[in-house]
This record gives C-alpha cells, structure tokens and sequence, in this order.
C-alpha cells in the first residue's frame, strides 16, 4: 500500500503487507505481522506498536536506545525518544554552552538598560499619571497580576477566534492591533511597577540626596526587578509575574479614567 496510515484515538491497526509510506499512531495500537514491512517511519504517540517477531512497544516505556527496526525502513518514533532526542539538542546547543553565557549576560543588561529609558522617558513625560499609577499597585499584586492574565488570554483566544471567522489579512491586522496593545500596556504598567517599588526602597533616602525622588525611585525598582530576573530558572517567573501585574496596571488605569454617566432625576 503506497501512502502513510494515520490512525487516532482508541483504533488498532494490523499491517499484514507493505506499507510505503509510514505509520502514526495518535492513542492508538498497532500490530506488525511477521514479513511485514514499512518503508518510512513509525511514530507512536499515547498508544503501543507490537512486531509480532518481538515484544509490544509502549510508546511511554519505549528506548530510545533502539530507534530502528528490521521491519521498519526509516525509525520508530515514541514519546520516550522524541524526549531524549530534545534533551539531547539543548544540551548540544550554542545557546547552552558556558561560552555563550557573557553574550547572554550582556544582551540581557541590554535589554533592562532600554527598560530604564522608556520608563525615565515615561517618568518625564507623563510624572503625575505615572505616579498615580504606581500609588495603586502596593497591595494589589495579585488582583493586578490575575487581570493582567485574563487580558493575555482574552486577548489569545480573540485572535483565535478571530483567525478562525475573519479573513487572514483582517485578522492579521486584528492581531497586530491587540499586540501593539499589549506591549503599550507592558510598558506602562511595567514602568509604574518599578516607581512603586522604588518608592519602596528609596522610602528612608534624606532629601536632597541621590536616592530620593522618583527617577531614582524607578531605577531601584528596575534595579531589584532586574537583578531577580537573572537569575536561572526562577528570573523569568519573577519577571514574567511582574510583566502580568503592569499589564493589569495599565488596565486598571484605564478604567479609573473611563467617563462615568450620571442620571439624574427630573
């Protein structure tokens, strides 16, 4: 039989011939009968892959230690060694290796470098409205961080929605809308996150001195916030929870300047 045989969800498969293509299994079985043959590969996923000249293969218990076949022309795939095969290419990769990590250090300081001129350049356009702002971040963190992350996700599943119903180059131009939209709001509420804890640290500074005032404010607060981000593995949930509550930030100032009607009775 030319072609490959793709079978999903609770289905078994027997190939009792020659199959020139090759074979996916989705959650479901397959049998392989003695002088069968498969030209291409066999990838198994959730389900098993039994050559009747051996043993069952279970694609969450398989080797990737014997990742071919007499049966099989090209390579057996299972969760197993799709996963040793990953583990191996980031232990192999440049990005990975000590050598790279001065480049990577340095980009990073970069990039916070940039973080703290868009948020002195905020701080010097808009003082009273960033300070307002960062006046309603103590104490909210987890309200700020929760609406922060409802907007991320609305905004996802709009532009899945959106991509489904709309046409592409509309939807295209949706997206980037919503995208332009939620940098904005990362930006601002980001900026404002820092003055407030600045503000924090900077709290005892003597006036008059270089740590008082918010400009210094915001460069501590970018300051902490930086240094929490490098560190391995924990830096990026800091900084990515931070992101969310400056995006909650941004919304929730936005709806305090939301025109409000009255009625009145006449």
């Amino acid at each position: 039989m030319g072609g490959s045989l793709v079978l999903v969800g609770g289905g078994e498969a027997v190939v009792s011939g020659r199959l020139g293509g090759s074979l996916v299994l989705l959650g479901a079985s397959a049998t392989v009968r003695r002088g069968a043959r498969i030209d291409g590969d066999v990838l198994s996923i959730g389900g098993s892959l039994t050559f009747e000249e051996n043993p069952p293969v279970s694609s969450a218990l398989a080797s990737s230690r014997a990742p071919s076949h007499s049966q099989v022309g090209g390579r057996v795939r299972t969760v197993t060694a799709l996963e040793a095969s990953v583990a191996t290419e980031l232990q192999t990769s440049p990005a990975a290796s000590l050598a790279q990590w001065p480049f990577l250090l340095s980009f990073r300081l970069a990039l916070l470098f940039a973080w703290l001129i868009a948020s002195l350049g905020l701080l010097a356009l808009a003082p009273r409205a960033l300070g307002a702002a960062a006046d309603g971040v103590p104490g909210r963190g987890a309200f700020l961080a929760a609406l922060g992350a409802t907007a991320v996700l609305t905004a996802a599943f709009a532009g899945a929605l959106a991509l489904s119903l709309l046409p592409s180059r509309l939807a295209l131009g949706g997206g980037v809308v919503f995208l332009t939209a939620l940098v904005a709001a990362k930006v601002w509420g980001l900026a404002a996150v820092f003055l407030a804890l600045g503000r924090r640290l900077n709290a005892t500074a003597p006036r008059g001195s270089a740590l008082f005032g918010d400009p210094a404010a915001a460069a501590l607060g970018l300051l902490a916030l930086g240094a929490a981000s490098l560190v391995p593995v924990a830096g990026p949930l800091v900084w990515g929870a931070a992101s969310l509550v400056g995006i909650g930030v941004s919304l929730a100032t936005a709806a305090s300047r939301a025109p409000r009607v009255a009625l009145a009775l006449s």
